[in-house]
């Protein structure tokens, strides 16, 4: 799923299923890898539950892995793409080349029956 704040990360755990959370595309290059950290934190996901879009930003995808983030996605285009893949893999952790199918949380009402509905249904 991607979360745009805490509130949505902790709705999602609310309902007792595995999930991994995605940054909004290329957040981590125009917020920082720590904004993504403290929304996971603050609503109580762990660091590793994360997926960070660094876009072209290969710094602010080392950042994200140096934070403990699962997975990091960088354009393969990047210079740095197989010195940071080689990093990822020694942290336990996943360079990706493009984002992984997810749901935006943006686009729920989390405060709607109907909302909570679909995101039951996405995580089933």
């Amino acid at each position: 799923m991607i979360a745009h704040d805490s509130a949505q990360v902790a709705a999602v755990l609310a309902l007792g299923r595995p999930a991994r959370f995605l940054s909004a595309p290329g957040a981590l290059g125009f917020l920082g890898a720590g904004w993504f950290l403290a929304i996971l934190r603050e609503g109580g996901a762990a660091p590793r539950d994360g997926v960070g879009d660094a876009g072209g930003a290969p710094g602010f995808a080392l950042a994200g892995l140096r934070g403990g983030l699962g997975a990091v996605v960088l354009d393969p285009q990047a210079p740095a793409f197989a010195a940071l893949a080689a990093e990822a893999a020694r942290r336990g952790a996943a360079l990706l080349a493009a984002a992984p199918p997810a749901l935006d949380l943006r686009r729920l009402r989390l405060d709607r029956d109907g909302g909570v509905r679909k995101l039951a249904d996405w995580l089933a």
